[in-house]
């Protein structure tokens, strides 16, 4: 049941931006992968001072959220809606489709990779204890082997 003026329908929230004038402008061809892409950038920066610092729990979570967010930004590249879901699992299958398969992009760093790095994170950020050095290493490793695979991708693919 919904409240009159409360419908949190895509078809209600279009008609009430409507009404208040518009709504938000939409980016331009590539903008939302060159965000998605720095916002990948400041998180990597963040994992390799947290691991610097010894904070392994951290530089994990960090690692993670550049990975996703480099993958994000992939599919951005492609088409901009691809990047758009609230659950990480469907930008896993998306990235695996339509790079991995579609578009040759290593298969070494595909679904398998990424639900590596999904459990290394949620081991730092839910299990006791903290994720030892090597393993944060590791992680940190792997996250920027998997920025380097996407950079290029994101300068040649034209959105």
């Amino acid at each position: 049941m919904s409240l009159r003026g409360h419908d949190a329908s895509p078809r209600a929230k279009r008609a009430r931006s409507r009404r208040k004038g518009g709504s938000a402008p939409r980016a331009a061809p590539g903008e939302h992968a060159r965000s998605l892409w720095a916002k990948a950038q400041a998180a990597s920066q963040s994992a390799q001072v947290l691991l610097d610092r010894a904070d392994t729990d951290g530089a994990v979570n960090r690692a993670y959220y550049a990975v996703f967010g480099a993958a994000r930004a992939a599919l951005a590249a492609v088409r901009s809606s691809l990047a758009m879901s609230k659950r990480h699992g469907t930008i896993y299958r998306r990235f695996e489709k339509h790079l991995v398969q579609e578009r040759a992009f290593d298969p070494s760093l595909g679904r398998g990779f990424l639900a590596r790095q999904r459990r290394a994170r949620q081991a730092a950020d839910y299990e006791m204890g903290r994720v030892d050095e090597p393993t944060a290493r590791n992680t940190v490793g792997e996250m920027q082997s998997f920025l380097a695979a996407v950079e290029p991708f994101l300068k040649k693919v034209k959105p």
